[in-house]
């Protein structure tokens, strides 16, 4: 997903790079996209110390009992 320059995730690049299957891809981006809506803030991405949107890779580690 894309981080803005305000700090808020873009609802619109919430993707999922690899889907084992099982719906947990989908979960993943459910739970991504809730955050979103939510309006969490993200800390920016700076270059020269100017605000820019950055993409973001969330690592989700999934463990089955």
């Amino acid at each position: 997903f894309t981080i803005g320059v305000d700090g808020l995730i873009d609802a619109e690049s919430i993707r999922c790079i690899r889907d084992i299957g099982g719906g947990l891809g989908e979960e993943a981006k459910r739970v991504i996209r809730l955050m979103a809506d939510l309006g969490w803030r993200w800390v920016l991405g700076k270059q020269l110390g100017i605000p820019v949107p950055i993409q973001y890779n969330l690592p989700i580690r999934i463990c089955l009992k």
